[in-house]
C-alpha cells in the first residue's frame, strides 16, 4: 500500500497525516520515509517508536539458550556496546550462573564481548 501511496504524498505534514489515519506498522513507515526522503533506515529506526519487546530472561538453562540468543542478538542491533551490557545484565536471572559469569566483567563497552563470548562459550 505504502510504495503505490508515497510517491504522492512527500511532504511530512502529509505523510503525517496520512499515517495517523492508516494501520501502519513502524516497518512500513521507515520504509516509505526511505521512498519519499531518500533517508537512512537506520536514522528513522531510531526514531519511531516501535512497540515494546518483552526481553525473555535468561537464567542459564543449556535448553533456554538458543531461544534467548536469538531474540537477544536481534533486538540490540545498532545499540553501543556499553548498552548492549546493560541489556545483557537485565535480562539474566539473578543468581544464576549466567548472571555470574556477565556480573564477572566490569560494565564497560570493551568488556561487552568478553562477557558474550564467556557467557557463549559456556551454555551454547
Amino acid at each position: 500500500m505504502f510504495s503505490i501511496v508515497a510517491g504522492d504524498i512527500c511532504t511530512t505534514k502529509q505523510l503525517l497525516k496520512f499515517v495517523s489515519v492508516s494501520n501502519t506498522s513502524g516497518q512500513e513507515l521507515a520504509n516509505t520515509l526511505i521512498e519519499c526522503f531518500g533517508a537512512d533506515l537506520a536514522y528513522f529506526r531510531r526514531r519511531l517508536k516501535f512497540p515494546k519487546i518483552e526481553l525473555k530472561k535468561f537464567g542459564g538453562n543449556v535448553k533456554d539458550w538458543m531461544s534467548f540468543w536469538s531474540q537477544f542478538s536481534r533486538i540490540h542491533k545498532g545499540m553501543e556496546d556499553e548498552d548492549k551490557f546493560q541489556y545483557l545484565i537485565q535480562v539474566t536471572t539473578s543468581g544464576t550462573r549466567a548472571r555470574e559469569i556477565v556480573g564477572s566483567f566490569p560494565t564497560t563497552a570493551e568488556n561487552y564481548a568478553k562477557a558474550i563470548d564467556s557467557v557463549k562459550s559456556r551454555f551454547n
